[in-house]
């Protein structure tokens, strides 16, 4: 029956509706979509090491299970992030931001059945953006962030066929929905009113991939996931009016390339490299209905790039060990880095382990820390969110996160 290993996915959206948003990838990306991807800082995971999770980022790897599968995961993403205001920002006896990270909690459900021999279909329910921080109500920096959040969900539909014992491709259609809810301080003077900006659609994307076994042991594997463009309809609201507004977004495009290499019947090593269009986000208006500009969006993104290297040993018939290293440079830098996201390029150190229970049902559960540091902000002229008040200051972050999964095969 297709309907059995659907009904998890039903569970996993139950949960999303209580699920706050934290960035773990860069900007307000979600990498975090599969625990034993995570365990190998996610190398190889477009050439299937990240089990069935890795439908997400290569959904033609759903051709490697038989009969029904399915795949829950959830991660607990802890960032900091401290911002703290200096010289010579002309609002600097108005304190520091302090910690505006917040803590979240981001579930994802995948479900794999197969037709014959050939012919595969999936389903892969995750939450690809998510991002939520949180500065005091009066504080230096206040007329560029007070609250913001930004969550995306998406649903994945996959055809898959396994042309022949080396080759597998795969194709569908990505159902997505996208939020956003910002504010912002009218003023840098303390207890001035916000202005909230609020905005949501849903749009249509696509995924695709193709995997290649030339070798016995050696598997290669390239992911696609589209651009889907959202035009964002809701409020600009200030304490005297609410104005309706509309933004037109396109999220980028992620092609992942994996590489898996038994090295021993135990030991495999794997390999990514993935790049993200960020570049894609750049001056975006905020129209009001007669479509007269009443604010932007202004991010002035670069493009993304993630590398990994990672391994998985079989210590055992049920125990596998796993760990990984990756860079990340993200879309963010010195020349666009705002206080309300200060992402910065990132290393990712992760490890984690599996146990299989038996044939059909596997645990795995990993930890990550991913470095950022230390980032300078400089909001002033040139700068693509300035808004006339200099800010200087910097910002200490780093993320932590911890992963569990079951998988199960009827």
């Amino acid at each position: 029956m297709v309907a059995r290993p659907l009904l998890p996915l039903a569970v996993c959206g139950i949960i999303w509706l209580g699920a706050p948003g934290a960035a773990e990838a860069g900007s307000f990306g979600i990498r975090e979509q599969g625990a034993r991807a995570q365990g190998m800082a996610f190398a190889g995971v477009a050439a299937g090491t990240g089990g069935l999770a890795s439908i997400y980022f290569n959904p033609a790897t759903l051709t490697a299970f038989d009969g029904n599968t399915v795949s829950l995961n959830a991660s607990g993403i802890f960032p900091t992030s401290e911002v703290r205001v200096e010289t010579p920002t002309p609002t600097l006896p108005f304190g520091s931001a302090g910690d505006i990270a917040e803590w979240g909690v981001t579930p994802a459900g995948y479900a794999a059945h197969q037709i014959d021999d050939r012919l595969w279909i999936g389903a892969a329910l995750s939450v690809p953006y998510a991002a939520s921080s949180s500065a005091p109500k009066n504080w230096a920096g206040q007329v560029y962030s007070r609250d913001s959040e930004i969550t995306g969900f998406a649903l994945d539909a996959i055809l898959g066929w396994k042309i022949n014992d080396q080759w597998s491709v795969a194709i569908g259609p990505s159902f997505q929905y996208f939020d956003v809810d910002l504010e912002r301080a009218l003023s840098p003077l303390p207890g001035a009113p916000s202005a909230r900006m609020t905005g949501d659609d849903t749009g249509v994307g696509l995924v695709a991939g193709v995997t290649w076994q030339p070798l016995t042991g050696t598997e290669i594997g390239v992911g696609y996931r589209s651009p889907v463009k959202f035009g964002l309809s809701g409020d600009l609201e200030t304490p005297l009016a609410r104005l309706p507004v509309r933004a037109d977004m396109t999220m980028p495009e992620t092609v992942s390339l994996g590489v898996s290499q038994a090295v021993t019947p135990d030991l495999t090593l794997a390999a990514t490299v993935e790049w993200t269009n960020w570049s894609r986000l750049q001056d975006t208006p905020v129209l009001d209905p007669y479509g007269n500009p009443a604010t932007s969006i202004e991010l002035d993104y670069r493009d993304g790039w993630y590398y990994g290297l990672g391994a998985s040993y079989r210590w055992n018939d049920a125990l596998t060990l796993r760990a990984g290293i990756a860079y990340e440079q993200s879309p963010i830098d010195d020349g666009n880095r705002t206080t309300e996201l200060p992402d910065g390029d990132r290393v990712h150190l992760a490890a984690g382990f599996g146990y299989a229970v038996n044939d059909h049902l596997t645990f795995d559960f990993a930890y990550a820390h991913i470095f950022i540091g230390d980032v300078d902000l400089k909001i002033d002229p040139g700068h693509p969110s300035y808004a006339g008040l200099p800010f200087y200051g910097e910002a200490t972050t780093s993320v932590d996160t911890a992963s569990a999964a079951i998988q199960y095969r009827f």
